[in-house]
């Protein structure tokens, strides 16, 4: 079963950035790192 919280309305990113980040949330900007979660020897 997934729960999935009521998203609470903020100030938007203007439509250009937006397009480009892929969202127009700025709590959800989240970055992608890489090797986060790898195990390192």
């Amino acid at each position: 079963m997934a729960f999935v919280p009521w998203q609470q309305w903020e100030c938007t990113y203007p439509l250009d950035q937006a397009l480009f980040i892929g969202t127009v949330f700025p709590s959800l900007d989240k970055p992608f790192v890489i090797g986060r979660c790898a195990v390192r020897p």
